[in-house]
């Protein structure tokens, strides 16, 4: 695959940001981008039930149950919950939990291991190579090695470079990745050349740029052009760069 492949490969995951950049703004509801930026994580208990050992935890209707990373603390089990075969049942309240409850008499539990936790990323949807789970504080990390499979499931070979608050993806092609926020992921880049776009997740900010995405970049273009506005946040040319940002207090470009 040749660079402007790679662009037109991710030419609809650009549109994607772009959309739920314009969709957070607009409302000031943020949850969407948080998720990508962190990790969400529930811890519960484990107890004798009926003569069997159960896990029991309290989470948000939202929380997305069976896509989570069950662990427990001695390190039993560490696995996506919908890959082990556990039966889990929930009951809802008027309130918008759920109780959650996970059969693990079948589980080869220590008689000590009385806690888990329940970890959900939207980033566990991406496979890692070897496959793992482990994101908590190396967020932009992880993210890297997701960016580096998905890039070598298209042919293409990319050098994974640890920095000091992140990685850079470095591909032969001329294209360099620039992903930062161990801790809590805050912006990912593309460089070639001069070249840049980027997501910036902290400040909710799209740069798209001209010779990269062409056909975004003419519909920011054109979007200028009509009498239609933004809510709440501002769009501005600069040469090859078209860029949104979050901008509370307006609602008009």
């Amino acid at each position: 695959m040749d660079l402007p492949g790679l662009y037109e490969a991710a030419a609809p995951w650009a549109v994607l940001a772009t959309g739920v950049l314009i969709t957070a703004c607009a409302r000031q509801h943020f949850p969407t981008i948080e998720l990508l930026s962190t990790t969400v994580q529930y811890g519960g208990t484990i107890q004798q039930q009926a003569g069997a050992r159960a896990a029991q935890m309290v989470v948000p209707n939202w929380f997305p149950i069976v896509d989570s990373i069950i662990e427990t603390s001695g390190g039993e089990i560490y696995s996506r919950l919908r890959d082990v075969s556990l039966e889990v049942k929930t009951a809802a309240d008027d309130k918008g939990n759920l109780y959650l409850t996970i059969d693990l008499s079948k589980a080869p539990l220590r008689p000590e291991t009385n806690a888990f936790t329940l970890t959900y990323s939207p980033w566990f949807r991406f496979v890692t190579e070897p496959v793992g789970f482990n994101i908590r504080g190396r967020m932009a990390a992880y993210v890297g090695e997701c960016f580096r499979f998905l890039l070598a499931r298209n042919g293409v070979v990319a050098t994974v470079v640890a920095q000091p608050d992140g990685c850079d993806l470095e591909i032969p092609l001329g294209l360099r990745i620039e992903i930062r926020g161990m801790e809590k992921l805050t912006k990912i880049s593309l460089h070639a050349g001069d070249a840049v776009s980027m997501f910036d997740l902290a400040a909710f900010s799209l740069e798209i740029d001209q010779r990269m995405f062409p056909a975004a970049f003419e519909a920011g273009c054109a979007f200028l052009k009509t009498e239609d506005r933004l809510l709440r946040m501002t769009a501005v040319v600069n040469g090859p760069r078209f860029t949104l940002t979050n901008a509370p207090g307006v609602t008009h470009v």
